[in-house]
């Protein structure tokens, strides 16, 4: 690498490199911070090399490294640069500390801080408040207990008549007890009687009668007065059906142009729904 570079440390006469990187770098038209922004180092280090202060880095192969570094990019050979260094640097060259020595460190002064005092004055207005809070309470009932009494010595009590024993609690609530029982009772006997004799008293007939014929299969649902479904099913051809029942019966033909109907021997008349062909009518009313 050091072949391709161009030694431009001719007629540099001045102890140390810094004056040749300085005098280099304003040839070239660079800013310290460009330099520092292509060499990835602060501004201020820039001017540390420059000005031969090597005590800004972490030792002697920094300070060689970033001479190298700064020489190759102003294109100049970087090993006249590391000669002169060694001749013109420091017997010896301290480390930045990491860290700060302890004696260095700031330790606060004596005393009690500003939050602390702030904390402490909370405190205190918390238990004072707790104080006054509880002694008005403990004051309350000293008043409701002790009432002043004032007592006119120049009146006369005169005491009333004896109203003898106390009567007996037992004795007091019995006829109570009796009186609220037993009117109470003559309501509802009286309630229900009188239910019992407004009722209406549906008498049943037994004897209704249902025959049906059919000429074509039909599907047959039949209700009796209660509701009841005392038949439901499927005839077929050329069959009869006879059901027995209290009428009026709700009646549901699936296929009425295939049924004849009988209630209690007489014919009933079955209206068609043209539509459906079938028929829905209450029979016995």
């Amino acid at each position: 690498m050091t072949d391709q570079v161009v030694d431009k440390t001719d007629g540099f006469s001045t102890p140390g490199p810094g004056n040749i990187l300085a005098n280099a770098r304003q040839g070239s038209g660079l800013s310290v911070r460009e330099v520092a922004d292509k060499l990835h180092l602060l501004p201020r280090q820039i001017k540390a090399l420059e000005a031969n202060d090597y005590q800004q880095f972490n030792g002697d192969i920094f300070c060689k490294g970033y001479l190298k570094s700064y020489a190759i990019l102003l294109g100049i050979d970087p090993e006249p640069l590391i000669t002169s260094y060694k001749e013109s640097r420091p017997a010896t060259i301290e480390p930045i500390p990491t860290a700060r020595p302890k004696s260095q460190i700031q330790r606060p002064a004596k005393g009690y801080s500003v939050p602390y005092w702030s904390l402490a004055a909370v405190v205190i207005v918390i238990v004072v408040l707790w104080i006054i809070d509880s002694g008005s309470d403990d004051a309350a009932p000293g008043v409701i207990d002790s009432p002043e009494v004032v007592v006119d010595n120049n009146v006369n009590i005169v005491p009333g008549p004896d109203p003898g024993p106390d009567p007996d609690p037992a004795l007091e609530l019995e006829p109570a007890v009796t009186e609220n029982i037993e009117p109470q009772s003559e309501p509802v006997v009286a309630a229900e009687e009188q239910a019992k004799q407004q009722e209406p008293v549906l008498e049943l007939n037994t004897e209704d009668t249902l025959i049906f014929s059919f000429t074509q299969d039909c599907w047959v649902e039949v209700e009796d007065v209660t509701g009841k479904m005392i038949f439901a099913d499927l005839r077929k051809a050329n069959q009869i059906l006879e059901l027995s029942g209290v009428g009026p019966f709700n009646v549901l033909l699936g296929y009425a142009p295939g049924v004849t109907l009988s209630y209690n021997d007489e014919p009933v008349a079955v209206v068609v729904n043209q539509n459906k062909d079938s028929a829905r009518l209450t029979v016995g009313e």
